[in-house]
């Protein structure tokens, strides 16, 4: 069972269930991308777009970590 809440500093819902450790459930949704400001020639045409849901991990990954990471999977 999924338990929905806005994440801090996020506009789209973030849900927890018993997926991979360490990782959320963001669910899909749509938005509105590019821009229609004529400054900004290379974000037109302003379109909407759909994304599906993704498991994405719950805090930020650093440099030292992901180098690790690949030190580990690469060696």
């Amino acid at each position: 069972m999924f338990c929905c809440h806005a994440a801090t500093g996020m506009s789209a819902p973030v849900c927890h269930n018993s997926g991979p450790v360490g990782m959320v459930w963001i669910i899909s949704g749509e938005f509105l991308m590019g821009s229609d400001v004529p400054m900004f020639r290379d974000a037109r045409p302003k379109h909407r777009v759909v994304v599906d849901g993704f498991w994405i991990d719950a805090t930020e990954v650093n440099n030292s970590d992901f180098a690790r990471f690949v030190n580990s999977v690469f060696q």
